[in-house]
């Protein structure tokens, strides 16, 4: 199977089964799209030019507060999906869950889930406009 890369491309997600026993493509998909919206508000504000407008300020401003909405406790995706699908409802994070889910035995670990390794890799969409 192959695929060109276009600007519309924002990532690539390489799971085991691990995370596929647990998760669907489109719960990962809209897990990365809420975790890159969120993560705006890890970083400080930064002004894109020295002259710019109070409406302007006060739209980066708003932008950002909608995005704490989705502040995600992780600043890697691939930390953040693992984090859902160990304890992830469809309310959020259950933290006893993960913690349940982590702290098993490694004897008994294999009972209850597999192991789960993801990585996710982001496109740079201006360098693929351009190819």
């Amino acid at each position: 199977m192959s695929h060109r890369l276009t600007a519309r491309d924002k990532f690539l997600v390489i799971a085991s089964d691990g995370l596929w026993d647990t998760m669907t493509p489109m719960q990962v998909i809209r897990l990365i799209g809420e975790h890159m919206s969120g993560k705006i508000t890890l970083t400080p504000l930064e002004l894109s030019r020295e002259s710019m407008k109070l409406s302007e300020i006060n739209a980066l401003l708003r932008v950002r507060q909608d995005a704490v909405k989705l502040k995600p406790a992780d600043s890697n995706s691939a930390t953040h999906i693992i984090r859902y699908a160990l304890g992830g409802t469809a309310y959020g994070v259950d933290h006893d869950r993960l913690s349940q889910m982590l702290s098993i035995p490694q004897d008994m670990v294999r009972m209850f889930r597999d192991d789960i390794t993801v990585q996710v890799i982001f496109f740079d969409s201006e360098f693929l406009r351009h190819c």
